[in-house]
């Protein structure tokens, strides 16, 4: 029964403009690397310049920003006519509801990064970058920038089922994306703020200190790890007791 639902939840998604939001961030990414590809440097450099921009401007915008658009997609069916009530008159328990949604929500991002990746690949191939394409590194910033948003999905998915508004719940999102510009580069809120993590995580956490974040490895899992397991058992509960 989870199965039939997890497939529900999805197709009700793309019922929506949501799978608009697959190509949006691809497209802006790929129009900006190709037009600024003259003013990178020149070399190997090139693969980390074009990573460093990839993660601040998808990883500290744009891929926040989806995540909470995605949450708010999955509960908006639910929030007209009384869609909630039609679920939960079905057998099915509301941990699996819950865990239906957020699964599909975090594929849908999955998805997306996917597409960032091989945009990147395209890019690279089009403007002749030097040397060996670093498929591992990319790839590992890449899976590193998803992991990072699972926690921001599962906070907002709470959010999305509180607030029966669409609007109101992507304006909680923004609100909480925002901070990203001024605490990124802060040494003593960066590492520790949820909304970061994508960056960090697309910028490639690895050794002691990353990019002169003083990020560690440690840290990062600590932050990822907790905040997500605090979100998921702030929904559950909430979920649980919800009246409907």
């Amino acid at each position: 029964m989870f199965l039939q639902l997890c497939k529900v939840e999805w197709f009700k998604l793309f019922k929506t403009k949501a799978w608009v939001y697959l190509f949006v961030n691809p497209i802006l990414i790929a129009a900006i690397l190709f037009v600024g590809d003259q003013a990178m440097p020149s070399g190997k450099i090139k693969w980390l310049m074009a990573s460093a921009f990839i993660a601040n401007v998808h990883g500290l915008l744009l891929f926040p920003l989806t995540g909470g658009l995605v949450t708010s997609f999955v509960c908006r069916y639910e929030h007209e006519a009384g869609g909630w009530k039609q679920l939960l008159s079905l057998p099915v328990t509301r941990k699996s509801v819950y865990g239906a949604k957020l699964i599909t929500a975090a594929v849908f991002m999955g998805i997306l990064q996917v597409f960032v990746f091989v945009v990147l690949l395209g890019i690279s191939v089009l403007k002749d970058y030097p040397g060996t394409i670093p498929l591992k590194m990319m790839a590992g910033n890449m899976l590193s920038g998803w992991i990072a948003v699972l926690p921001i999905i599962a906070f907002m998915l709470v959010v999305s089922m509180a607030l029966s508004s669409f609007g109101a719940s992507l304006t909680v999102n923004v609100i909480l994306t925002l901070p990203n510009l001024f605490v990124v580069n802060s040494e003593r809120f960066g590492p520790w703020y949820p909304w970061t993590q994508p960056t960090y995580g697309m910028l490639g956490v690895t050794g002691k200190a990353s990019w002169e974040l003083m990020l560690t490895t440690q840290t990062f899992l600590v932050v990822i790890i907790s905040s997500f397991l605090l979100f998921v058992a702030a929904g559950l509960l909430y979920f649980q007791r919800k009246h409907i």
